[in-house]
């Protein structure tokens, strides 16, 4: 994840190259690079309120393109957010517009395209980390009532667009690694797709392998298009044709449960001290928990928090830097990795409660 110091490191430096934030008027007058450099210098401490403003105002003009109907504008602009910032503090909502945008985006559109990884033969065991590839096939699928031809055997450039993966692999001491890259995909002949049909381009993504196994993989699969020439009934236009983001898990052996109920391994890996289950067990809650409204999650929260204090500094310490990680996700703080720091920490939370509660009464 981006800290917001790294995010305002990045803001500088995407101004200084000239480049176009989502949702920036590129022919708005800016400064040239050395006025960005020269800020980044003499700038001693990162102004975060101030990237904050930024990205929410990008957020706004998000929201607005998406009032005013413009699907495809409002979902890019959340992408370039989460890009920028994957912990904003409006990140809840900021999931909701991209997902509602993304949607309204896909139904606008008369054809889509996503990937579809390989299925497991039956009777096979599901992989386990690590995985050194993702094999199956890019679709591209008809959603309109009449048949559509994209591209042409006579196109001179049969270039498509490009694909892009990201794998996150998490490990036992609740380390974490990502890592993406990008592949050329190729449309060589003209493609009839019938109403409701769907073609496949296979495809195999290399991913990397590390010297140790991962508790747990996370990938995903997206991409872009050019414009293409899109023939649809007696119309001819040229569009870019809107993806559908795959996701996918893969989990260490023996893991593999985790996933269906990740509060249950979570508290299961707590009573064992077993540092492994608890990095899996933690990401997965972690990420169910970011689909929730803040207001919701909150006596959730303070349960887990209660089981986790509950557990610091007990069998042999085993676990307590996945520990300090977890409470450092879940409450924001982010103080000395020890016991004694989070146990001063409990009790002056503690102190705090009681003191509200005799102002409230």
């Amino acid at each position: 994840m981006l800290s917001m110091r790294l995010v305002a490191t990045l803001v500088l430096g995407i101004l200084s190259s000239g480049a176009v934030i989502a949702g920036e008027d590129p022919d708005r007058p800016r400064g040239g690079a050395s006025d960005a450099f020269s800020l980044a210098r003499t700038q001693t401490a990162v102004d975060v309120h101030a990237i904050e403003v930024f990205l929410r105002s990008r957020f706004t003009e998000a929201r607005r393109a998406f009032d005013e109907g413009r699907y495809e504008r409002s979902y890019k602009i959340c992408e370039a957010i989460l890009v920028l910032a994957p912990e904003v503090s409006f990140q809840g909502s900021l999931l909701d517009l991209r997902r509602r945008a993304h949607g309204r985006y896909l139904s606008r559109s008369a054809v889509s395209i996503r990937f579809e990884p390989e299925l497991v033969p039956e009777g096979e065991s599901a992989p386990v980390t690590p995985i050194a590839e993702l094999r199956g096939r890019v679709l591209l699928e008809n959603r309109s009532q009449e048949a559509i031809v994209i591209g042409s055997s006579e196109e001179v450039e049969p270039l498509m667009g490009m694909v892009q993966f990201r794998v996150r692999s998490v490990f036992e001491n609740s380390s974490e690694s990502t890592e993406s890259g990008t592949q050329v995909l190729r449309l060589l002949e003209g493609l009839r797709l019938e109403p409701g049909e769907s073609r496949g381009i296979s495809i195999t993504l290399p991913l990397p392998v590390f010297g140790r196994i991962p508790v747990l993989q996370e990938w995903s699969v997206t991409g872009t298009t050019r414009p293409i020439v899109v023939h649809l009934a007696d119309k001819v236009t040229a569009r870019s044709i809107p993806w559908i983001e795959s996701r996918g898990t893969v989990f260490a052996e023996g893991f593999s449960k985790i996933g269906e109920r990740p509060l249950i391994h979570l508290r299961r890996a707590l009573l064992e001290a077993n540092p492994a289950r608890l990095a899996a067990a933690g990401d997965c809650w972690l990420r169910v928990r970011a689909e929730v409204s803040p207001s919701t999650r909150k006596e959730s929260d303070l349960q887990v928090i209660e089981d986790l204090l509950a557990v610091l500094g007990r069998n042999g310490g085993r676990i307590d830097l996945g520990v300090v990680q977890l409470l450092e996700k879940i409450t924001g703080e982010f103080r000395e990795r020890s016991v004694n720091s989070w146990r001063i920490w409990e009790l002056t939370r503690s102190d705090r409660g009681v003191t509200e509660e005799r102002e409230n009464r």
